[in-house]
């Protein structure tokens, strides 16, 4: 059974995938850094997009910004998962209808910040097992900050200092810190902003062994997302539905008739080597069919999510 593919979007060579490279296991990864080459088309990003940080802002004019916007509304209609970190987070944002302010007054987050979780956070299937951490520390590096989500967007995250910390919108899921990021990559910013770099480096490493735990829990969960994912792509090429063909059943129409354990078994024994799934069933989450907004239906998409924490 060949492994999940998931497409890392890379939107700036200083912001790279780092640890999230080692945590991510059982898939294939696949680097598309759209700052030097055109972003392939939804259908050819595999069974998972990671949309990375950058030093843009979202109103720089970039000439992919577009392209990625539009990524992620075809993604979440094809109920692809989808990751946004950062920046990635803040175009998800905009891409269904939500507000950016550039350069906020604040002076945005740098360093390592306690996230707060909020209401259904613990249900998330990519989020779940880290806020159930409650209170959990995370890189950040951010002046741009999002103010207002997209309408049925789900938010899931604050800080003391900003709201929309993470936030839900269908198969995507934005997040304004970094959980890939290392204390050398949070010592390399620092430097590019001109800031006490050694500073950084001292304090990030202080806080590492909770920090990576954390980042690498986001990781894994949204690995799992993925390999559900292909599972139930896999069951829909095995009943003779091309990908891509109009008409046929969508992932989620396949899968919302499954038990739990037959989607477990469909979906390849996700997590082999734990012991059990200790959830498999349906989350009802907000889509939209626009590119500018959310729509007032609902989807089901099944998700599993391991026992182990």
């Amino acid at each position: 059974m060949a492994a999940p593919r998931i497409s890392i979007v890379q939107l700036d060579p200083h912001v790279p995938l780092d640890r999230f490279g080692g945590w991510l296991q059982g898939v294939v990864l696949k680097n598309v850094p759209v700052y030097r080459k055109p972003l392939p088309q939804v259908d050819d990003l595999g069974h998972g997009v990671i949309v990375l940080g950058g030093r843009a802002s979202v109103d720089d004019g970039e000439l992919w910004m577009g392209a990625v916007k539009r990524m992620r509304v075809e993604a979440v209609d094809r109920e692809i998962p989808l990751l946004g970190i950062c920046l990635g987070h803040q175009l998800l944002a905009e891409a269904f209808g939500g507000e950016v302010r550039v350069a906020d007054p604040g002076g945005g987050e740098h360093g390592a910040v306690r996230v707060e979780w909020l209401s259904g956070a613990e249900r998330d299937p990519v989020l779940g097992r880290v806020a159930s951490l409650r209170g959990t520390l995370f890189p950040s590096s951010h002046a741009d900050v999002v103010t207002k989500l997209p309408a049925g967007a789900t938010e899931l995250a604050r800080t003391s200092a900003y709201p929309h910390q993470a936030f839900r919108v269908g198969s995507a899921l934005g997040v304004q810190f970094h959980p890939e990021a290392s204390p050398e990559l949070m010592t390399t910013w620092a430097e590019l902003r001109d800031e006490d770099s050694l500073a950084m480096r001292r304090s990030m490493r202080l806080v590492d062994d909770t920090v990576s735990r954390n980042g690498a829990l986001v990781a894994q969960g949204f690995a799992e997302v993925a390999r559900a994912y292909a599972g139930v792509r896999r069951e829909r090429r095995q009943r003779g539905f091309p990908r891509g063909l109009r008409g046929a059943p969508s992932a989620r129409a396949d899968s919302q008739h499954l038990t739990h354990r037959e989607l477990r078994r469909r979906a390849g024994a996700l997590e082999r080597d734990r012991p059990r799934l200790a959830k498999c069933g349906p989350l009802h989450i907000p889509h939209g069919r626009g590119g500018d907004r959310i729509g007032a239906g609902r989807r089901r998409l099944l998700v599993c999510v391991s026992a182990t924490r």
